[in-house]
This record gives structure tokens, sequence and C-alpha cells, in this order.
């Protein structure tokens, strides 16, 4: 698996392979693109305890509070917020991503890849979790180029495609077609369901705004 440089980017977005929507030439790098802050962000709200097992939609959307950032945002020391991508990215079936911290923004205490990873077909505002990991108040606002994604080419294109990639008939269905010997348990108690959906509606809706 290696990382694509500058002009194979480049390549797989004249091949509209990879599309990446409003993103300005200045934000490819030499080996990743910059991504920017969108208008928005999420703040999680309350102190009582979440169950991630027993948590519903519902709840989540309760506990959570948009705040525009178009005219900035103070982080206390700390604090952590969801945010997305203002660029909108279609990746195909032979790439993946990592979210990676740019270092301008790490060294004034700035942590935006917590959330790292991108699969191959995801379609959608990459979500940007960032927390402020110093000892004061730092001040965000939509726009800023906020972390860089990294590109990987994979051996192959992934066997399920990401809107169905909860399916696990597929793994078993490509195992049994290969003849592979490999043992995997059908069970699955999926119990953060509620929140990565809860998580990507969130996003769609914020961006659609």
């Amino acid at each position: 698996m290696t990382t694509l440089s500058d002009s194979e980017i480049l390549e797989f977005l004249r091949e509209k392979k990879l599309v990446i929507t409003n993103l300005p030439a200045d934000n490819i790098q030499l080996g990743s693109v910059d991504l920017t802050l969108g208008k928005t962000v999420e703040v999680v709200t309350g102190d009582a305890p979440i169950d991630i097992e027993a948590i519903s939609k519902e709840e989540l959307k309760n506990r959570t509070e948009e705040v525009n950032i178009e005219d900035g945002y103070d982080l206390k020391p700390s604090e952590m917020v969801t945010g997305y991508s203002s660029e909108k990215i279609e990746m195909p079936s032979d790439l993946n991503g990592m979210i990676v911290n740019r270092n301008s923004l790490a060294k004034i205490g700035i942590d935006a890849e917590i959330s790292q990873y991108i699969n191959p077909g995801f379609s959608g505002h990459k979500i940007i979790v960032i927390k402020n990991i110093s000892n004061r108040v730092i001040r965000i606002k939509a726009g800023v180029r906020i972390c860089s994604l990294v590109l990987f080419r994979m051996g192959n294109s992934s066997i399920r495609s990401y809107v169905s990639r909860h399916d696990t008939s597929k793994i078993f269905n490509y195992i049994n077609s290969k003849e592979m010997e490999v043992s995997l348990s059908k069970d699955s108690k999926k119990i953060d369901s509620s929140l990565a959906d809860f998580m990507n509606e969130r996003i769609d809706a914020m961006a659609g705004k």
C-alpha cells in the first residue's frame, strides 16, 4: 500500500476516480490534501455519563448543540468539538485515507486527527473531531485549513461498497467463493451503530445548510 503524490492525486481528480468538491489548488500538498473546516461544529452538552450500548439517536440529538463558527469559536483547554470538512469527498473503491494533523496547528495545541480513517468508497463531508490539547483558549474559525488527508492506494478494490459495509453476507459469500478456510463469527452487537449513524446524519445535515 503506497501513498499518493501530488501528481497522482491530480490524475485521480482528472479522471474523476476521486472527487473533492470546492478544493482550492493550494490545498494540494506534495503528498496530501489539506481539508478546510466547515461553517458549524457540534458540542456535546451536559455531564451525565453516556452508555454507548444503550444510547439512542434521539438522546444524542438532545445532548448536542450546533454552533456557527463563521465568526470564530473559542475552544477551551481540553474541550472537544465535532466539525466537518467543507469539501465533499468521494473515494474510489481502491483508495482509503487517513487524517493527520497539520504541524502548524499541532504546535499551538490543536489535535484534529482523532477521527482518522476514511473508508474506500466513502462519499460525504469528512467528520473532523477537534480537541484543544493546550492549556490556553484557541480560537478556531470556518475556512481554516484544519487537517491533512493522506491517500493510500490499496492492492485490490474492497469487496463491499461503503453503503454496504455492514453487510457481512458479502464477506461470507467471498470466503465461500474462494473456498477459504477462515473462522469468523456471524454474531455482532454493533453497540455503536446509533452513535455512528447519528454522526453521519448530523454531518450531512450541517454541511447541507
